[in-house]
Order: structure tokens, then C-alpha cells, then sequence
């Protein structure tokens, strides 16, 4: 990713690095554990994504 890319989503320099060192990371897994990766990384946004919605949803600020 470039550092506008990143600019543009807020990223703080501390998960600048971690994004760093998980790619060099992920750059050591064969395809099938990237592909296991990913959906464990899906799911877990899914996860926030409810999570985010229900604290939407029952929240005071309406």
C-alpha cells in the first residue's frame, strides 16, 4: 500500500508497523494457508461489522 492509501484510512504508525510485519508474514505461508488467513480475517470483520451495527442500533445517541 502506498502512504496516501494509508494517509487516507488514519492509520497510525503503530499499525503502519504491524501491517508491515504481517506481510512479511503472510509473505511466508504457502497458498493455502493465505486462503485460510483470509477467511478467518473475513470472519472477523464480519464479526465487527455485527457488532458495530447492534451498538448502532441499542445506542443513546438517536
Amino acid at each position: 500500500m502506498n502512504s496516501n492509501y494509508n494517509s487516507y484510512l488514519g492509520l497510525s504508525l503503530e499499525q503502519e508497523f504491524k501491517l508491515k510485519l504481517y506481510s512479511q508474514i503472510v509473505d511466508t505461508l504457502n497458498e493455502t494457508q493465505k486462503k485460510k488467513l483470509l477467511l478467518e480475517i473475513l470472519k472477523c470483520i464480519l464479526l465487527n461489522d455485527n457488532i458495530l451495527k447492534y451498538l448502532i442500533k441499542y445506542s443513546n445517541f438517536k
